[in-house]
């Protein structure tokens, strides 16, 4: 027997409250990644307002497009051939719907975004192929925003230009903020590489999670969806837990370069200051990334952040499945 359509959107509804935390996580990562962005605009002698804003849009866009391309291209792939049913293919195919706007909506806003961080890093400190490592930047960044991505294999092409060149602005970055001191040139570069990437797996991953998981699991609501949903949403997981740790360690090891983890330096100074409070961020992501699996609030669908739940959804899915089976005739 299938189900009124207007059902449709009864069977999470009760879910929505507890998905609130998944956004404030989001949230969370963009204002602390804005506070790192000024730290380091300081550090270079850079303090317009405007000109530190252009520098962080251009690293969200290109974070979002790293975290959201490794989604598709590494995650989607493997948890497609766990679960290769039509359920799971319908729910694949809305994500891919998504993804494609996604990436139309960060290429273009990088685009601007890369232009204003052009401008605004002309006028710093020179040093040695400086012109080669903007010029190989703008070149690997407009691949990545403006190449199609549809398919898996362009996904993965996608998150390596994308990590290409964050990886050659945290190497134009060290040589301005004078951390290529005593030849630890490559280590410190090394350091906000891992940094930079590791907040781009977080940052466009939980962006996915939100815009394109959820929304599309909604829309093709069935068992086979929350089980293709649940085994996306655990790579992510896998992920966070080795991002998260890496973003806190190469963010101490950088703050340690500017006051050599003198609490007083930290509490007397501007730039101290915005990494105690990126810190406090930090201590609240954690309490997030431990209590949305503990109240199921990963996802707006039951089942999705733990199988477990199912057993709490209003309708089976069982009749939700049937319900799309009527609907396709």
């Amino acid at each position: 027997m299938a189900l009124p359509a207007e059902r449709a959107p009864d069977l999470s509804s009760q879910f929505l409250n507890k998905f609130m935390l998944p956004k404030i996580a989001l949230t969370i990562i963009g204002i602390a990644s804005l506070l790192g962005v000024t730290v380091t605009s300081w550090m270079e002698g850079v303090d317009n307002l405007w000109a530190i804003g252009a520098r962080w849009l251009f690293f969200a866009t290109l974070g979002v497009l790293l975290g959201s391309s490794a989604w598709s291209g590494f995650i989607v792939p493997w948890a497609q051939r766990v679960r290769p049913t039509p359920g799971a293919a319908r729910f694949l195919a809305a994500e891919e719907v998504r993804f494609a706007r996604l990436h139309r909506i960060t290429a273009a806003v990088g685009s601007v975004a890369l232009a204003a961080y052009l401008l605004v890093t002309l006028g710093g400190t020179d040093y040695p192929m400086r012109a080669y490592v903007l010029a190989a930047t703008a070149l690997s960044a407009l691949l990545a925003f403006w190449l199609p991505a549809r398919h898996a294999r362009g996904a993965q092409r996608a998150a390596v230009l994308a990590a290409l060149a964050l990886a050659l602005v945290a190497f134009a970055e060290v040589r301005s903020e004078g951390m290529a001191v005593h030849g630890a040139l490559w280590i410190w570069t090394l350091v906000r590489v891992v940094h930079l990437l590791s907040f781009g797996a977080w940052f466009g991953g939980a962006a996915w999670n939100i815009f394109i998981n959820a929304a599309s699991g909604r829309e093709t609501l069935c068992m086979d969806t929350v089980i293709a949903s649940h085994l996306q949403l655990e790579g992510f997981r896998k992920v966070v837990r080795v991002a998260f740790p890496a973003i806190v360690l190469t963010g101490l090891l950088q703050a340690g370069f500017l006051s050599g983890l003198h609490l007083g330096v930290f509490v007397a100074t501007g730039v101290g200051q915005l990494v105690l409070v990126k810190l406090g961020l930090a201590a609240a992501l954690v309490v997030i990334f431990f209590t949305c699996p503990m109240w199921g609030a990963c996802s707006p669908i039951a089942g999705v952040c733990n199988l477990e739940d199912l057993a709490d959804a209003p309708v089976t899915y069982e009749l939700s499945a049937t319900q799309l089976h009527e609907a396709g005739r």
